[in-house]
């Protein structure tokens, strides 16, 4: 479900850009977005470079999963605080 809403959010980021420049849209929404990508390549141009989006969420989510890890085990090990909220918190 992620990878087609995805490269909906894309091309109506570059409407935007498209808007700031002067240029007519292309799209005017995101089902019409995602009627026309259906409509030039089906279901599977819906799921256009799935792989390297999965590839790109598990990096990011590495990335904070272990960045989190390490801010609260650094924050419970050098201040008085508990495992909890205000660690979450501190940590995020």
């Amino acid at each position: 479900m992620a990878s087609p809403m995805d490269l909906v959010k894309v091309q109506l980021q570059m409407e935007g850009r498209r808007q700031l420049e002067g240029k007519p849209p292309r799209v005017k929404g995101p089902f019409e977005a995602l009627g026309k990508i259906y409509q030039r390549g089906g279901v599977r141009a819906m799921w256009k470079g799935c792989v390297p989006n999965v590839q790109r969420g598990a990096l990011v989510n590495l990335g904070d999963l272990t960045t989190y890890d390490s801010a609260k085990r650094l924050i419970i090990n050098n201040s008085t605080l508990e495992d909890g909220t205000g660690v979450h918190i501190l940590a995020r």
